[in-house]
């Protein structure tokens, strides 16, 4: 029988009332709960159509740092448990894409403020491609259409 790895944990900080011995414990956050808290955030918005199909891996470099991934999403948490998050999405036509980035960046640092208490040290917005409408067509950076006349 093959084992499930253990999630890696983010230990966020100590919480709670304190006892005689000066707290209660800690409170564990696992890496898909932030990606879940994301993902949510980022659907909600308007103009977005959904998260890329693209997997990310993780970047290299920086082995102080904690990722996790999962379609259109990465997360990274540092030691200081701060997180850099990015998010690669399909947004639709008639969205000002300017103006959703600039959104889901204080969104989503708000909602992993207000949810868990974690700093958002960047938040990077990748546009994927664009879902010009009914007719299911799509561009994409990598794909361009090409117009005839």
């Amino acid at each position: 029988m093959k084992q499930e790895p253990e999630p890696t944990e983010v230990i966020t900080n100590d919480y709670g009332a304190s006892n005689d011995s000066g707290h209660l414990g800690h409170v564990t956050i696992v890496p898909a709960v932030l990606l879940s808290i994301v993902r949510q955030t980022v659907l909600s918005q308007p103009g977005v159509v959904r998260l890329s199909s693209r997997n990310i891996a993780r970047r290299a470099g920086n082995s102080k740092m904690r990722s996790a991934s999962a379609k259109g999403l990465r997360i990274e948490i540092a030691q200081d448990h701060s997180v850099g998050v990015d998010v690669y999405l399909v947004v639709s036509g008639q969205t000002n894409m300017r103006e959703l980035a600039e959104t889901l960046q204080s969104e989503i640092t708000r909602a992993l403020q207000t949810m868990v208490d974690m700093t958002a040290r960047e938040v990077n917005v990748h546009i994927d491609a664009v879902d010009l409408g009914s007719s299911g067509a799509q561009e994409t950076a990598t794909e361009p259409r090409t117009h005839r006349r």
